[in-house]
């Protein structure tokens, strides 16, 4: 009888897999962002690059412990003097805004400084006029009643505000906190393409450089409390008392449109666009 073939032994089965990992609920994706700045707040499209040095204002002044030596420090110290408003105005007179300087006292300037330190650990303008002492109110009252009066003279019939200055910067850094920036730049948006990068800048340009308008030397104090760049140029003038030659520098309000505005460079006496 033949004899069958001998069938070769199957291999176990292999083991069941183990069950999987519950999936963790997805997240909603964020709702389409309705501005630049909705964008940037909810993540909605707009990302801000992660850059691996820090940043800084370039048009800050450099403080003494930033630099190398005493020469450098006096050599620095003068040339930021040097181009303060007061001392080339008069060249560009016929071409420029109408502009009235209110000078400042170093006790004033010392002040508005303390102001702005008070005015970072307080957060509050209102807060701030109350921890200053019954001096430096007095200096500051004396301070609004010359500067409302130039305010007063300045404004007529063509505007209703001014812009001020320190006779080296602006304000302009304190946009961002107050509470009717953003609204500004929704109505700026709103005359532009809420789609277009290049439109969403322009709107919040608008919005900041609007908000530089002065009607009162209160909102003026109010501005440069929370000012960094205020703080900075008067720390560094206060540095050499044996030049202080310090103002608030008064101007005609005029609208003009971010793209209007051209800057030039001197280098060597030279001017450059």
């Amino acid at each position: 009888t033949p004899t069958m073939a001998t069938q070769p032994s199957l291999p176990p089965p292999a083991p069941a897999p183990p069950p999987a990992p519950p999936v963790a609920p997805v997240a909603a994706a964020a709702p389409p962002a309705t501005s630049f700045l909705d964008a940037i707040a909810t993540g909605g499209g707009a990302k801000l690059k992660v850059v691996g040095y820090e940043q800084r204002d370039a048009s800050a002044p450099a403080m003494v412990q930033e630099l190398d030596n005493v020469d450098e420090i006096a050599n620095y110290t003068t040339t930021v003097l040097d181009i303060n408003l007061e001392h080339w105005i008069d060249l560009i007179t016929d071409w420029t805004f109408p502009t009235q300087f209110v000078s400042l006292s170093m006790e004033e300037a010392k002040v508005i400084v303390h102001g702005c330190e008070l005015q970072h650990k307080l957060k509050s303008y209102e807060k701030v006029r109350d921890q200053v002492t019954p001096e430096e109110l007095a200096i500051l009252s004396s301070l609004q009643l010359r500067v409302d009066r130039v305010i007063n003279e300045m404004m007529g019939d063509d505007t209703d505000a001014v812009f001020i200055k320190t006779s080296c910067r602006s304000a302009k850094d304190t946009a961002i906190f107050d509470s009717s920036f953003r609204s500004k730049y929704v109505s700026e948006i709103k005359k532009l393409d809420p789609r277009c990068e290049n439109d969403q800048i322009a709107a919040l340009l608008e919005a900041a450089i609007s908000l530089l308008q002065t009607k009162t030397a209160d909102e003026l104090l109010r501005s440069f409390f929370q000012s960094e760049r205020v703080s900075q140029d008067f720390e560094l003038a206060l540095e050499s008392p044996e030049r202080w030659d310090q103002s608030l520098c008064v101007r005609k309000w005029y609208e003009i449109h971010p793209s209007m505005e051209f800057r030039g460079f001197v280098a060597n006496g030279q001017l450059n666009a």
